[in-house]
Order: C-alpha cells, then structure tokens, then sequence
C-alpha cells in the first residue's frame, strides 16, 4: 500500500500501484515545525482528537500509548 498524490494506492510498487477502492479512510499528514503560528485554531480539534483516543482505548483494551516492558 502505497500514499500517492495524497491518496492510498495497492500495488508491489509505488509506480505500479492503482487506487484503493471500496474502502472508506483518512489520510493524517504528519509535519514537524519548529514553531506554529496556528495553535489557537487547533483547539477544535481537542474534542474529536480526545473521543478518537478513548474510542481506541476501548477497543484496545487499554495499551494504545503505554510501553510495554518485553
């Protein structure tokens, strides 16, 4: 599985791939910065980042985010 032109794509190859079909996903980019200028609109998303957290917490039975000690 491939990310191109910011869509998922299944293929051996990048190259090669054709796009996913018949599935429904988000794509989350993840960036670093040193500094943001845009902090305070990010707020809107606390609420629907936190209910995704304890969604999976539930499903996970709890270890999403935890090291585990092997």
């Amino acid at each position: 599985m491939w990310v191109v032109k910011d869509r998922l794509e299944v293929g051996k190859t990048a190259e090669s791939g054709t796009p996913l079909k018949g599935f429904a996903y988000i794509l989350f980019r993840i960036e670093r910065s040193q500094h943001r200028d845009d902090m305070d609109g990010l707020t809107t998303m606390n609420k629907p980042f936190d209910d995704s957290k304890t969604a999976l917490i539930s499903v996970c039975g709890g270890w999403i985010g935890q090291e585990h000690a092997s």
